[in-house]
């Protein structure tokens, strides 16, 4: 029997089960249809059921707890009938395979959660960095958008100037030429000018009266 026991729990437990599957395939091997496994969580520290809702398991009426754990830590509990404990091979030899075989299953459990919790992780970051990437393309977009729009607004400025400054020039070069050029042009456009140039013979010597005499003599009496 203990054999049969033993083989049915390879043969019967699917590979890789849900603790629901668990629980109906024991059911099944050991003929109690009201028996029902917790599992311990580590992270709560406390017993969960096949839905994985935190419970308390305590011995009822017509039914037996039995711990299925290691001598350093909590593996399961079986609640089951009382009868169970008559068989010799329960407590050394099936109680002993299912806490590997549990032990199995929740490492499994384990680490497909934290398989799960990888993804979603690794998800949230490439949702994260596609909402950064299109905040900075926005940005950037924006940024440039307002640079140009300031280079814009600064040619038209400079335009503007320009052009005043091309019309002041255009309004001084139809003055008159006495009201632009400074020193002798202004001399041109006066009238008295000429009044007060010398005349021809006020710039030229007057001879000396000595001539003659001079040629024999070193200077000329004035």
């Amino acid at each position: 029997m203990a054999f049969t026991a033993l083989e049915a729990i390879f043969n019967t437990i699917p590979d890789l089960a849900s603790p629901a599957e668990v629980q109906a395939s024991l059911r099944s091997i050991l003929g109690d249809e009201t028996l029902e496994v917790y599992w311990w969580d580590r992270e709560g520290e406390c017993y969960v059921d096949v839905a994985d809702e935190p419970v308390l398991p305590g011995a009822r009426p017509g039914r037996v707890i039995t711990p299925v754990a290691y001598e350093s830590r909590k593996v399961a509990l079986f609640a089951h009938a009382p009868r169970l404990l008559d068989h010799p091979w329960f407590l050394p030899v099936f109680v002993p395979t299912m806490r590997i075989a549990l032990e199995r299953d929740r490492l499994y459990r384990d680490l497909s959660a934290k398989i799960d919790q990888l993804r979603a992780s690794r998800q949230r970051l490439i949702e994260a960095s596609m909402a950064e990437r299109r905040r900075l393309e926005r940005n950037l977009h924006d940024g440039a958008q307002q640079r140009l729009i300031a280079v814009l607004l600064g040619l038209r400025a400079l335009e503007t100037r320009l052009a005043a400054a091309g019309e002041l020039r255009a309004s001084s070069s139809r003055l008159p030429t006495c009201a632009t050029s400074p020193g002798g042009s202004l001399r041109r456009c006066s009238p008295s000018t000429a009044s007060r140039q010398p005349s021809a013979g006020v710039r030229r010597a007057r001879p000396c009266r000595w001539s003659s005499s001079c040629r024999s003599t070193r200077s000329c009496p004035r």
